[in-house]
């Protein structure tokens, strides 16, 4: 993304939506890894547990 921004590939915009983006989709892998791990510890097979939607995830309150 920075070779592209510096080449004018993209603007600060579009970088700024990717990043945002990107965050979500690592939010929602943390919330999966945390969850089969919660599965997991408790005696569980974690192959079960799915991915929440980007909503539920991004609204939790910290």
């Amino acid at each position: 993304m920075r070779s592209d921004l510096a080449a004018g590939r993209i603007s600060h915009e579009q970088e700024h939506a990717r990043i945002a983006e990107l965050e979500r989709q690592l939010d929602q892998l943390w919330d999966l890894l945390r969850r089969r791990d919660a599965e997991r510890s408790i005696g569980h097979d974690p192959s079960g547990v799915r991915p929440r939607p980007e909503g539920v995830v991004e609204g939790y309150i910290g």
